[in-house]
């Protein structure tokens, strides 16, 4: 058997790893993705505490905002 083929099979579904992981299956329609972030040292622990989903509704506010200020 070559190497690694039988991997579908030892491997548990991915809503089972998820669930373990403590995490949710993203949307048809979202992205995960890594940002770096300019932000005050005592507003850093409140968005850390966040989900990344309640993350990603905040950063969606502040882009909507930033379109209605220009």
């Amino acid at each position: 058997m070559p190497r690694g083929q039988h991997l579908d099979r030892a491997r548990l579904p991915k809503e089972e790893r998820l669930r373990l992981l403590n995490r949710e299956p993203l949307e048809p329609d979202e992205v995960s993705a890594s940002i770096r972030i300019r932000i005050k040292k005592d507003q850093l622990p409140a968005v850390l505490g966040m989900s990344a989903k309640e993350r990603g509704v905040l950063l969606a506010r502040g882009v909507q905002d930033a379109k209605t200020d220009e």
